[in-house]
C-alpha cells in the first residue's frame, strides 16, 4: 500500500490566535482517506490547539488496502510510449518519466520527438496530481534517440532525473552522447542544472537522493585495451544545490555492473551490482566462485 500524503483543509499556512483550537476536515481528491500524521494521529476528527506551530498532513491511498487499483491513467501516442520511472512527493503528486516516438499528449500538451532520421525515441518527464491530472510536462532530447533511467525527489519537492542522450553518426563523424544528471524545479519542471556524467567517467547506472539533497550516482565505464576491455567501477556524490562533484572514487575491474543505488536513513549510498574475478571495496577483496569441469 502506498499513501501519498496531501494537506489538509484549509489549505496551505494560516495564522491563529495562540490558545485558539481549530477543527480539520479531510477533503480526498483522489483516493479514500487514510488518517492523519503530525499534529493529529488516526482516522478521527482533527482538533489542533494552537499553543505552538503545528504542521498536520491529512493521507490518501492511491492504492487499496486490499491491492485494488483506485485511479489509472494512460497517456494516448501516434507512434508507441511507455513509463520507465516513478517517483511520489511530499504534497501527494506524482512525477514520471519515460520515452515514446511520434507525437504523445499530456493531458492537452503535445509532445513531439525530433525529426531527426537518427531518433527513433525521446524522453519526457510530467507532474501528475494526486487528482490523477498532468500538471506540466517536458520532452527532452536532440539529434539521436534518448532515454531516461531513473527518478528521485528531495524534501523540498524538486526532482532529479538521470538519463542518457544518444550517439550518432553522420557526414561529420561521430557525436559522442553520454548520460546526464539534472536538477528540476517542482512547480514548473524548469531545470536549475544539468551535468555530464562522463565527467567522472560514468557511461552507465543509477542514482539516489539522499535526506540532505546530495545525489549518489554509481555505474561503470568500459574502457578497451589491447586484448580485453577493462570496466572501472565508479561512485559520486554531487551537490544537490549546483550539481558539483562533493566526491568520487573509482575502482577497477574487469567487468562490474551496478544495478541498482539507494540510500540508507543515516546518509549512506548502498550499492548493488555483480563482477567477475575480483573486486575490492576496501575492505577485502570479493572473489567469485571458480569452477573447474572434470572433463
Amino acid at each position: 500500500e502506498r499513501h501519498a500524503a496531501r494537506r489538509a483543509a484549509p489549505r496551505g499556512a494560516a495564522r491563529c490566535a495562540p490558545g485558539h483550537e481549530i477543527v480539520l476536515a479531510e477533503t480526498p481528491e483522489c483516493g479514500p482517506f487514510a488518517g492523519w500524521s503530525g499534529g493529529c494521529h488516526g482516522n478521527a476528527s482533527c482538533s489542533v490547539l494552537m499553543d505552538a506551530n503545528r504542521t498536520v498532513t491529512a493521507l490518501f491511498a492511491t492504492v487499496a488496502p486490499t491491492g485494488q487499483v483506485l485511479w489509472a491513467r494512460a497517456f494516448a501516442g501516434t507512434e508507441w510510449s511507455m513509463g520507465i520511472a516513478i517517483a511520489f512527493a511530499a504534497d501527494g503528486n506524482v512525477f514520471l518519466t519515460g520515452a515514446f516516438d511520434g507525437a504523445l499528449d499530456m493531458d492537452g500538451t503535445t509532445l513531439t520527438t525530433s525529426s531527426s532520421v537518427y531518433v527513433t525515441a525521446e524522453g519526457f518527464a510530467a507532474k501528475l496530481s494526486a487528482a490523477c491530472n498532468a500538471l506540466w510536462s517536458f520532452d527532452f532530447g536532440g539529434e539521436a534517440s534518448d532515454w531516461p533511467v531513473e527518478l528521485g525527489t528531495d524534501a523540498g519537492g524538486d526532482f532529479f532525473l538521470m538519463g542518457h542522450l544518444g550517439s550518432f553518426y553522420d557526414g561529420d563523424g561521430l557525436h559522442r552522447g553520454g548520460p546526464f544528471l539534472a536538477r528540476f524545479r517542482s512547480f514548473d519542471g524548469q531545470p536549475l542544472w544539468t551535468r555530464d556524467l562522463l565527467e567522472t567517467g560514468i557511461e552507465s547506472g543509477h542514482m539516489a537522493v539522499d535526506a540532505s539533497g546530495g545525489v549518489f550516482v554509481a555505474g561503470q565505464h568500459c574502457r578497451p585495451t589491447d586484448l580485453y576491455s577493462i570496466s572501472t567501477f565508479d561512485v559520486s556524490r554531487y551537490s544537490a544545490d549546483d550539481g558539483d562533484v562533493i566526491w568520487w572514487r573509482r575502482l577497477e575491474d574487469m567487468c562490474p555492473v551496478v544495478n541498482d543505488v539507494d540510500v540508507d536513513v543515516s546518509g549512506n549510498g548502498i550499492v548493488a551490482g555483480e563482477f567477475d574475478g575480483s573486486l575490492d571495496l576496501g575492505s577485502g577483496p570479493l572473489r567469485t566462485l571458480e569452477s573447474v569441469g572434470t572433463g
